[in-house]
């Protein structure tokens, strides 16, 4: 139900003759302009806003819950409501191979203010540093020549 109202397909319609189910990146590719503003016009929202929901931790989710084998799925559905709850907290989810990079980028998602703060703090002490050893240099030099 979850692929039919973000794809606005019918599984069954897209289905593979292997049974399995595309990727939603996949899926966006194939959308023609036409199934494009259909979708925009059911979600009224831009392509650019679809465009992240078919490119996202969404369509992994997906991909787990519509896997072919059984021990690929999710075990129950409280699992499948986890990965769901934590998708939308912007928490890294279970049906993604998690990397740093990954983790990396869901934390500074959710920490925006705060990584961008101790950014700024970070990149202010080194220009402080870095003026005061040219400092220190330039008084070294003075006191040696006088």
């Amino acid at each position: 139900m979850l692929f039919e109202l973000i794809t606005s397909i019918r599984p069954k319609e897209i289905r593979s003759d292997e049974l399995t189910f595309p990727l939603l990146s996949e899926i966006w590719e194939s959308y023609n302009n036409t199934h494009l503003a259909q979708l925009k016009n059911l979600y009224q929202t831009s392509k650019k806003s679809l465009k992240k929901y078919y490119k996202s931790d969404l369509e992994f989710i997906l991909h787990k819950a519509l896997a072919l084998e059984p021990d690929q799925r999710y075990q129950s559905i409280q699992r499948f409501a986890d990965d769901l709850n934590l998708y939308k907290n912007d928490y890294p989810i279970t049906a993604r191979t998690s990397t740093v990079n990954y983790r990396m980028s869901k934390y500074v998602k959710r920490n925006t203010v705060f990584v961008l703060s101790l950014t700024t703090l970070l990149f202010t002490s080194l220009v402080f540093s870095l003026i005061t050893i040219k400092n220190n240099k330039k008084l070294a030099l003075e006191r040696d020549n006088a």
